[in-house]
C-alpha cells in the first residue's frame, strides 16, 4: 500500500496541473479526482476549477472531500462516464451559493455516503459530528434493500418531498433545505447538460422509464423543475439561485480553435457582422465532427444554430469568383474573370453574405494565428435564382463556437 502511495505521488509529479485554457488537449493530473486527464471536459474541469483553491484554503473542507472521495471511489454518474465525485462537487458549490456555513458545505460533499456507500452513521458523527450527520442524514433516502430501485422510486421520492413539505417555512430547518436543493440543483445541471448531448436517449437510464410518457416530457420536466426552485428561491429567499436556473437553460456547447472539426459545407448563413475586427457568423445545419471535443457521441452530429466568432479578424482578400460559359457542344463562348473586390465595396458584399450558403471552410497557411478561406454562393441582386460566389479570405488570432444542442446523427 505504501509503495503504491509513493508510486501516486511520483506520477503526481510528473504530469502538469490542469489546464488553465479549454482548448488545451494535454495530458495532466487532476488533484481533485487523483487521477491522469487528457483535455478539458465542461462538466468536470468546470467545477475542478472552482472547488481545488477552497479545498487547499480550509483543512476542514478538505478533509470532507478526502473522505467523500474514498467513500465514493470507482463510482460514476448513472449512464455516464463522469465520476461521482463531480455531483459533490457541485452540491458543495451550490451550497455555497446560498451561503451556507463550513459545516453545510461538508455535509454537501458527505451528503451521499450514507445512502450510496457502506459508510456508517457512528463513523460519520465521531469523524464531523453532530450538525453534520444530521444534515447528511436528512438527505438521505430509506432504499429498502429487500426491494428493488424499480419498485420504491416513487414511495422514496413521496418522502424527500414530504420532508421539504415539512421543512417549509421553518427558518432552523434551512440549513437542511439548502443541501436538499444543492442536490437538485446539481442533478438538473447534470441532466440538463447530457440532454444537450444525448436528446431524449437521456431517459433511457432512469428506473421508471417504462412508466414515462415520452411525448413532451423534456418540456413537462423543464417546467416542473423550474417550477419547484423557483418556489425554494422565494422560501429562501435566495436570489442567487433564480440566477443559476436560468444559466443552465443558456448553457452553450463551445469549443476553440476547431475548425477542422466543425462542417460548414451547404451551412445558411442567418447573420453576419464585422465590427472592430470582430467577426461573427450565425450558421444553420452546420455538422459537428465525431472528432470535436465537444462531441461525446462519436458520431458526426448535426447541431442547431451555431455562432462562429473570429476574434481579432483581418480580412485579407475578397474575391468574386469568374464564371465560364459553354455551348451545346461543350465549346467555350464567355469566360468571365475572377476579379478581387476593392475595399469600398467590401461593406456591400457583406450585408450580401447574410443571405448567403457557405459551400467551403478551407483552411490557408498564416504566419501567425489562422488563416481561413470561405467559400459562399450568394444570390444575384437581380434574381435570386441565380447565385454569385464569393471567396472570403480571413487572418485571426483565435476561433470560438458556440451552439445550444445536438438535432440528430449526421447521414454517413
Amino acid at each position: 500500500s505504501q509503495k503504491r502511495k509513493r508510486k501516486e505521488r511520483e506520477s503526481m509529479e510528473s504530469w502538469p496541473d490542469c489546464p488553465e485554457e479549454e482548448f488545451r488537449k494535454e495530458t495532466y493530473y487532476c488533484h481533485i479526482l487523483g487521477a491522469q486527464r487528457v483535455g478539458w471536459e465542461e462538466e468536470i474541469c468546470g467545477i475542478c476549477r472552482r472547488f481545488l483553491p477552497a479545498c487547499q484554503k480550509e483543512k476542514r473542507l478538505e478533509e470532507a472531500f478526502s473522505f467523500a472521495r474514498e467513500a465514493h471511489r470507482g463510482q460514476m454518474r448513472k449512464g455516464t462516464k463522469i465520476p461521482y465525485l463531480i455531483h459533490l462537487i457541485r452540491t458543495w458549490h451550490y451550497t455555497v451559493i446560498m451561503e451556507g456555513d463550513l459545516e453545510e458545505q461538508q455535509a454537501a460533499l458527505l451528503h451521499d455516503v450514507l445512502e450510496d456507500t457502506p459508510v456508517k452513521a457512528q463513523a460519520l458523527y465521531e469523524r464531523f459530528g453532530r450538525k453534520v450527520l444530521r444534515l447528511v442524514v436528512g438527505e438521505s433516502e430509506y432504499k429498502r434493500e429487500d426491494k428493488s430501485a424499480q419498485e420504491t422510486w416513487k414511495l422514496r421520492k413521496m418522502e424527500t418531498i414530504e420532508r421539504m413539505r415539512c421543512r417549509l417555512g421553518k427558518e432552523q430547518e434551512h440549513a437542511a433545505m439548502r443541501i436538499a436543493f444543492a442536490d437538485k440543483l446539481a442533478n438538473l445541471y447534470s441532466m440538463w447538460f447530457e440532454y444537450r448531448l444525448t436528446g431524449e436517449r437521456m431517459w433511457d437510464k432512469f428506473n421508471q422509464k417504462k412508466n414515462l410518457c415520452t411525448v413532451g416530457i423534456t418540456e413537462k420536466w423543464v417546467k416542473y423543475l423550474h417550477n419547484i426552485l423557483m418556489a425554494v428561491q422565494r422560501c429562501l429567499c435566495s436570489k442567487n439561485i433564480g440566477n443559476i436556473i436560468r444559466r443552465f437553460f443558456t448553457m452553450k456547447f463551445k469549443c476553440i480553435n476547431e475548425m477542422e472539426q466543425i462542417c460548414f459545407d451547404d451551412s445558411e448563413i442567418s447573420e453576419f457582422r464585422l465590427q472592430e475586427r470582430q467577426m461573427e457568423f450565425t450558421f444553420n445545419g452546420a455538422t459537428i465532427k465525431a472528432g470535436n471535443s465537444q462531441n461525446a457521441r462519436l458520431q458526426d452530429m448535426y447541431c442547431n444554430t451555431i455562432i462562429l466568432q473570429l476574434e481579432n479578424a483581418d480580412v485579407v482578400r475578397v474575391m468574386k469568383e469568374g464564371m465560364k460559359y459553354y455551348d451545346a457542344d461543350g465549346n467555350l463562348q464567355k469566360e468571365i474573370a475572377d476579379e478581387d473586390v476593392p475595399a469600398p465595396a467590401q461593406t456591400a458584399v457583406f450585408k450580401r453574405i447574410a443571405k448567403g450558403k457557405i459551400f467551403t471552410v478551407v483552411t490557408a497557411e498564416a504566419d501567425s494565428g489562422y488563416a481561413y478561406e470561405f467559400g459562399i454562393d450568394v444570390p444575384r441582386e437581380d434574381d435570386e435564382e441565380e447565385t454569385d460566389t464569393f471567396w472570403l479570405c480571413v487572418i485571426c488570432e483565435k476561433t470560438v463556437a458556440t451552439w445550444e444542442r445536438y438535432s440528430s446523427p449526421a447521414e454517413s
